[in-house]
């Protein structure tokens, strides 16, 4: 017992300093839309409304948006602002204890087929691996670690058989964290557990899609959702080749990728192809084993990574992130390996590595203006991160670079929607009023986005045209009722025309 307790305490503390530098960054990308702006979940009470829609701030609709269903995820949010406010350093060190955690749990798993010595090696890998280090360093991804924690945590109970009432809420709260979380729902079955399966995906199944009422839907700008099945199976050897390279030599570490691959061309099919494949028949030449366990592993990381190579069309092409249940499985058909003495010292020395990019990495995610800057030299022609970038150079007053990526990112994404209000915010500032009008418009049109909306608004008062701007908002807050700044400006607006 005293034993384990000193290995807890070894992931407790290498986690905690490797990733010690990043309690002190902030929020960025879509930290802001489901945190810092999303008035919704700053207050607890309004706790029903997160287990009815999505997880974006809706400007005032009353409700949350998004395609995804995230429920838990938003009322974690909402507990840590209740009672911490805007402080990142606290969503930081919430994501990091949870990771450490799951780590934890990963032990223990690995614990129950290997020895402790190989069970330490692997978790600390899982800890520590550069890859997926956006789990903790972005706020907004806190559902990959919390439904991997639930989901981790509902098997450790399952392989060890305990209360299966308690097995069967971390299942359903899993789910309710990511939609991933049905893996583990799948996974437990290997150990006879379809009662809990069962139970926790009819009631998930009920509260998405006849509560929150959220099908399978796609999203209206990723590159790669605009492709029928056959278009983006062409993108699956890419992809599965940036998952295997950056495994073992993490350069690439962008996160949220909006490429695809639109033919079969040698340097971005054939050859990812052939590499993919090499990769994986050396991984199960080396460790197959006519086994239970080697089974269960392997399953787990052919689910877990076929959930993220768009059979079903995501939001973005690829992130790291999405192999972080995969390296566990991957991790568990390592484990199967019969390590020797050599092998030890590399791995040690592998996690010795991989610690310090991810530290180094950790300084990269300080702010949003660290982050675009330093990834916008590795993925180009990325319109998401040219927009990003465009808006941190905005806040510090370069307004000529911001209107360039601004202008890049609406070049590589005309149907987006926040990239022609923030076009349209250059425009305005520099009173070319009939021009941002014009932009505010095609955000509108794109999206229905509510800074459009308001942008809009103080562009037909600024130009006077009192009565447009009242008729305007009045039929605005019938879509945003609970906007605050549409309220204010349509009092603004009534007095100004009283005058």
């Amino acid at each position: 017992m005293k034993n384990k307790l000193n290995i807890i305490l070894i992931i407790f503390l290498v986690g905690f300093f490797v990733f010690l530098p990043s309690l002190g960054n902030g929020f960025v990308w879509d930290d802001e839309e489901q945190i810092v702006n999303n008035t919704l979940i700053h207050s607890i009470s309004n706790f029903p409304v997160f287990f009815s829609g999505g997880a974006f701030n809706s400007g005032g609709t009353g409700s949350l948006l998004g395609i995804y269903y995230k429920p838990l995820m938003t009322l974690s949010f909402s507990i840590l602002y209740s009672l911490f406010g805007s402080t990142a350093f606290f969503f930081h060190l919430f994501s990091l204890l949870i990771h450490i955690l799951s780590a934890i749990i990963v032990y223990l798993i690995f614990e129950h087929f290997f020895d402790k010595s190989k069970s330490l090696i692997l978790s600390l890998l899982f800890l520590v691996h550069p890859l997926y280090s956006e789990v903790v360093f972005y706020a907004a991804n806190f559902q990959d670690i919390l439904f991997f924690f639930l989901g981790s945590l509902a098997l450790l109970l399952t392989i060890y058989k305990k209360n299966k009432i308690f097995i069967t809420l971390l299942l359903l709260f899993s789910m309710l964290s990511k939609e991933t979380g049905i893996i583990f729902v799948i996974i437990t079955l290997f150990y006879n557990s379809w009662l809990p399966s069962l139970i926790s995906i009819s009631i998930y199944s009920t509260m998405r899609f006849y509560i929150a009422k959220i099908g399978l839907s796609t999203h209206q700008i990723s590159a790669i959702s605009d492709l029928n099945l056959f278009e983006r199976l062409l993108s699956i050897p890419k992809m599965a080749w940036y998952y295997f390279s950056n495994l073992i030599f993490p350069t690439n570490l962008v996160p949220n990728q909006h490429w695809v691959v639109t033919s079969f061309s040698l340097s971005d099919f054939w050859l990812p192809l052939i590499l993919s494949i090499l990769f994986l028949t050396i991984i199960i030449y080396f460790t197959f084993q006519k086994s239970k366990s080697y089974y269960f592993f392997l399953a787990l990381f052919i689910l877990s990574l076929a959930m993220h190579m768009q059979i079903f069309p995501l939001d973005v092409t690829l992130s790291g992130r999405w192999f972080y249940l995969p390296m566990f499985g991957l991790l568990g058909i390592l484990g199967h390996l019969k390590f020797k003495k050599v092998g030890y010292y590399i791995l040690t020395l592998l996690i010795l590595i991989f610690s310090i990019i991810t530290f180094v990495r950790s300084f990269d995610w300080k702010s949003g203006l660290t982050l675009y800057s330093h990834d916008v030299k590795i993925v180009k022609n990325d319109f998401n991160l040219e927009n990003n970038l465009g808006v941190e150079l905005y806040r510090i007053g370069k307004f000529n670079e911001a209107k360039d990526h601004f202008q890049n990112s609406v070049n590589l994404a005309p149907l987006w929607w926040t990239n022609w209000n923030n076009l349209g915010a250059i425009y305005e500032r520099e009173n070319d009023l009939d021009k941002a009008l014009d932009y505010y418009k095609k955000a509108i049109d794109n999206g229905n986005y509510y800074l459009a909306y308001e942008n809009y608004a103080k562009i037909l008062i600024k130009q006077k045209k009192f009565n447009e701007a009242e008729e305007f908002i009045k039929d605005t807050l019938k879509y945003f009722p609970n906007n605050q700044n549409l309220l204010e400006l349509y009092q603004a607006t009534r007095s100004l025309r009283a005058k």
